[in-house]
Formats: structure tokens, sequence, C-alpha cells
């Protein structure tokens, strides 16, 4: 967490912009503030020229709405956050005691031939984001009423399109890689949103054996 400042002698312009982006990046965690640095120049009855910089917030602070990202599996449902003035406090329930144990092991285990990957992280009950280059993420997640585990690849866009475009003139050889390590091919959709995922099922109970081969 972090705050973010953006200080300019002229940013007025598109601060609705920035905050209509804003509102929709739900998993930002850092404050925002604009500031505008006035600047003023005047000469003194001597002729010495002097300057003024005066910097000024550029509006009041307003509360950017948040949201919660829940995973429903194919999509992503985005929930508005309701003011935590208005809720009585919450626990931390059995299963979400589970899901951030089973995280920190897996983040725990995992290794990577990229040594600059970025670590993976819990991006809510039931779902992992491993982070990609340009915003892209591989969504790693468990479903106990489908009995599965799974990863996918989403790919907005028109970039997207075009990353998912690349990747299937390599379609053969990348799934033949998931065969020969034991796995299913994997799925291609080129539908509205192009995705490429990986689903295996995994029965109940989910024991710590059975959680082994999640992670796995």
């Amino acid at each position: 967490r972090f705050m973010l400042l953006v200080v300019g002698d002229g940013i007025t312009e598109g601060t609705r912009r920035i905050g209509e982006y804003l509102r929709e990046q739900p998993g930002l965690a850092f404050d925002f503030g604009l500031i505008e640095m006035a600047e003023y120049q005047y000469a003194d009855s001597a002729g010495q020229e002097h300057t003024f910089i005066q910097p000024r917030v550029v509006a009041q602070t307003v509360t950017v709405e948040r949201a919660v990202i829940r995973s429903e599996v194919p999509g992503i449902v985005i929930d508005p956050v309701a003011d935590p003035r208005e809720q009585p406090p919450r626990t931390v329930s059995d299963a979400g005691r589970e899901w951030r144990q089973f995280v920190e092991r897996f983040i725990a285990q995992a290794r990577f031939d990229d040594p600059g990957q970025p670590a993976p992280r819990s991006g809510g009950t039931g779902w992992i984001k491993l982070p990609l280059p340009d915003g892209y993420y591989i969504n790693l997640y468990r479903d106990q009423s489908r009995q599965e585990v799974g990863a996918q690849v989403r790919l907005p866009g028109i970039e997207g399109e075009a990353a998912f475009a690349e990747l299937v003139l390599d379609r053969a050889a990348i799934d033949a890689e998931f065969v020969a390590a034991g796995l299913p091919a994997l799925t291609w959709s080129s539908g509205n949103t192009p995705s490429v995922s990986l689903t295996l099922p995994s029965s109940l109970p989910w024991s710590e054996p059975r959680e082994d081969e999640q992670r796995a």
C-alpha cells in the first residue's frame, strides 16, 4: 500500500477520467492525490525577478468506490463493497482460514523458471492470482461444488486478441508440453474474450493429501 501523488503546474484537465479509471481498478491498493503547483512571477521595485510556487490540492478528497472480485469461473463478477460502518464486525470463517493456509503453502512451494516472475497471491477465497506481463494474469482456482481445480488466462481487448492469435500459432507445441507432463490438453476459446484454460477433476473429500495434489 502506498500513496500516489501526481504533482504538476497544470493537471486539472482529465481529472475526471483518472477517477473513472480508478473506479474500474478495484484491486489497486493505494491512495491517490492530485496537487497543482501554481507558479507566479513578478519584479520588485528594484527590478529583481521573484518566483512564488503555491501548492494546492486540485479537488477535495473523495472516496473512490472499491469493489471485490469474486471468481465464478469461467467469468469474473465485480461486487460493490458496502460501507463497513453499516455492518457488524466479521469473523474469519473456517473456509477462509483453510483457504489462507492452502495459499500460503502453495506460494511457499511454487518454483518458476523465470527468476523475474512475480510471486502469486490470493485473489480471494477460491482463487489465486499469478501476474503476467502487461496487466494479464493466470487465475488459479478450485471449486468444491464442481469438484475441480484449474487455471485460466483471459485476454481481453484488442491487445489480448492479438496475444491470443500469437499463442494459437504455437498451439500444437504448447498442448504437447502439457500432455507430456501428464496433463490434459488446454481448452482454447476465441469467444468475446479469448481464453486458455486447464481443468482437472478433484473429488471430495479435500483431505490434506488431496490438497497436496491440487497444489501440484
